[in-house]
């Protein structure tokens, strides 16, 4: 794109859909209520439509403007681009999640080429995308800040059979100095947020009818099954 021809105004668009867009070359302003930013190489922007933006070619830029994006509709991507708006925002840095941007590219090689079995094969890879966005996203935010890390750390790999200790030692901390600092962060000890955490996990495993407990305590963590039974009674 050359000139401001390229202008999106979302505000009552329909059907209802996603847009990621990724900036290959030039940049692009995307207008939302906060004001506006303008998306360069190797960023992306996510909106909802209908939404109360706009996007499209700034005035008086000299660069052709040059995009890939992907559209999807459904429930599932609407929660993602809400939830992540909410906590990232709407600029993606596409440079610092090389995993997300791989799968960006892959689902719309293939989608070109026709490279989906089907719906559900699609499907599939684009929750893939959305979840590598969000991880690497998440490991960005709180990169810097260890008691951050070794929260993320619990509460998206609390099914790992790791301990405190080795927890803090990933974050370069104590256990003593983690579970001080992991207090005052979030009101209670790195251990008691892993093991409720577990605990949780294997109630919902429990359930759902399986009774296998040394299955269970080691799906959800727990080093023996010793474990698991005296904190469930």
């Amino acid at each position: 794109w050359k000139d401001t021809s390229y202008y999106w105004d979302n505000h009552e668009r329909h059907p209802e859909h996603v847009v990621i867009q990724l900036t290959v070359a030039g940049a692009c302003f995307l207008d939302q209520s906060c004001g506006r930013s303008f998306v360069r190489p190797g960023q992306a922007f996510i909106v909802e439509v209908p939404s109360p933006t706009i996007y499209g070619f700034p005035e008086g830029a000299e660069s052709d403007y040059r995009l890939s994006f992907i559209a999807a509709s459904g429930t599932t991507a609407l929660e993602f681009v809400r939830s992540y708006q909410k906590q990232y925002g709407s600029v993606i840095n596409f440079t610092q999640c090389p995993e997300s941007l791989s799968l960006f590219r892959e689902i719309i090689e293939k989608y070109l080429s026709n490279g989906f079995r089907d719906t559900l094969d699609a499907s599939a890879r684009l929750y893939q995308f959305f979840a590598a966005l969000f991880r690497e996203s998440r490991q960005e935010a709180v990169k810097g800040d260890p008691v951050a890390l070794c929260y993320e750390r619990i509460q998206n790999r609390f099914r790992e059979p790791v301990n405190v200790s080795e927890i803090a030692q990933e974050g370069g901390l104590s256990r003593e100095h983690l579970a001080r600092s992991f207090r005052r962060h979030y009101g209670q000890t790195p251990s008691v947020m892993l093991r409720e955490l577990r605990l949780k996990e294997a109630r919902i495993i429990l359930e759902s009818g399986v009774e296998d407990y040394e299955r269970i305590a080691r799906a959800v963590g727990f080093n023996d099954v010793r474990t698991l039974r005296r904190y469930l009674r």
